[in-house]
């Protein structure tokens, strides 16, 4: 079977720069693992979620997946005002959820 890992990060991405005043994590790592039933391999696939177009994630506390509709929730400290945004899988940025 073929499954993603997400995981946040605090480390600014190769090639940016972290957001001003930000000590928590800022973005998105997807990976993907892939499992036969004589071998498993995984690997990086992308970094998301640094992007000034979504604006910047500031001190991810969690990370949840909504199978049903294929989208990832993330969710920040108290200090990131807002509802949690909401990424499809392939890390685009879709919007916040409503309240």
């Amino acid at each position: 079977g073929a499954y993603y890992l997400y995981v946040a990060d605090s480390q600014a991405p190769a090639g940016s720069q972290r957001v001003s005043g930000s000590n928590s994590p800022d973005h998105i790592l997807r990976f993907g693992i892939g499992i036969s039933l004589s071998s498993a391999h995984s690997g990086y696939l992308q970094t998301f979620g640094y992007a000034a177009d979504a604006g910047y994630l500031t001190g991810v506390t969690s990370l949840a997946v909504d199978r049903e509709k294929k989208h990832l929730l993330v969710t920040e400290d108290a200090s990131a005002a807002g509802n949690p945004r909401v990424y499809t899988l392939d890390g685009d940025f879709i919007g916040k959820t409503d309240d």
